[in-house]
């Protein structure tokens, strides 16, 4: 179950190996993905992110959040 304010990434390895540069990076990336309120725009943010940084790979993502 999640709990208000929470929410889930799935994602592929295209999206983790390019959208930073580190583990830490990456946390603070997605804290500012987790931020936003339209979960589209978070998704594009991010992978627009792993694209700049080479996209050598697929990138998926796609985040849920629960609707109270």
């Amino acid at each position: 179950d999640l709990l208000p304010n929470e929410a889930v990434l799935l994602c592929s390895d295209g999206l983790t190996d390019y959208a930073a540069s580190s583990h830490y990076a990456l946390g603070e990336l997605l804290m500012k993905a987790h931020r936003d309120n339209d979960i589209s725009s978070a998704c594009s943010m991010l992978t627009q992110r792993a694209n700049e940084a080479g996209g050598g790979d697929n990138i998926t993502t796609v985040i849920a959040k629960p609707i109270f």
